[in-house]
């Protein structure tokens, strides 16, 4: 409420009383692969649920880079998500959530058009770089690209109905870190590369009251 230019608000599958499971599996070229799948269903019935949800995704690099003889532009996440629900007595809920989701590739280096060689500077060693073609997949870099991430977290609600009124607390954890670098001078030469390392953890808390929604006033 009160927002300046709306709310994205994502609801994930809750657990089910029923057993139930989902999956799929997709493949393409550059030996690409993607696993998704899915489980829930009650610990026991009416009482304790749980759903978990996982799946990887991974892809050879389509870039070839004779300077550091590798195939660069590989594509590895992976990633997943669980989730239990308990209604120990009535009107009172409480609901577990934990996610991961991370990354380790070479995704980020792009062919170069165009770096400092021969053609521009002819004497050494700008002479030694090869002529660059943005559309052969070839690369001269002589840096590992490096483009790692992680996220996770987990959270816990409490929640009790009392004569029309919902008291909730809320509280969570996360976690962040990421780490990227990249060959920027497009050559085999060690001119300049630029690289980013981030982390973050955030801890909340929230306590509200929800008003019943009937009534011509609502309140949070």
């Amino acid at each position: 409420k009160n927002t300046v230019a709306g709310v994205i608000n994502v609801t994930t599958e809750r657990p089910t009383n029923d057993y139930e499971a989902l999956g799929d599996i997709r493949f393409g070229n550059y030996g690409y692969y993607q696993l998704r799948g899915t489980v829930s269903g009650p610990i026991v019935d009416d009482l304790l649920q749980v759903r978990v949800t996982a799946f990887k995704q991974k892809r050879d690099g389509y870039l070839n880079d004779p300077v550091l003889d590798e195939k660069l532009g590989s594509l590895h996440k992976w990633g997943g998500r669980i989730m239990v629900v308990s209604h120990p007595v009535n009107n009172l809920t409480f609901e577990l959530r934990a996610d991961l989701n991370g990354e380790s590739n070479t995704n980020g280096q792009r062919e170069t058009i165009a770096t400092l060689n021969g053609n521009i500077a002819p004497f050494p060693p700008f002479n030694t770089v090869p002529p660059q073609n943005g559309t052969d997949r070839i690369v001269d870099v002589n840096t590992q690209p490096v483009a790692k991430r992680n996220i996770w977290g987990t959270s816990g609600k409490a929640e009790y109905l009392f004569d029309g009124y919902a008291f909730t607390s809320i509280t969570a954890w996360r976690h962040y870190n990421s780490d990227y670098n990249f060959d920027q001078d497009g050559g085999p030469l060690n001119g300049f590369e630029t690289g980013l390392q981030e982390g973050m953890d955030r801890f909340s808390q929230e306590l509200r009251i929800t008003s019943p929604s009937e009534g011509r006033l609502s309140w949070i």
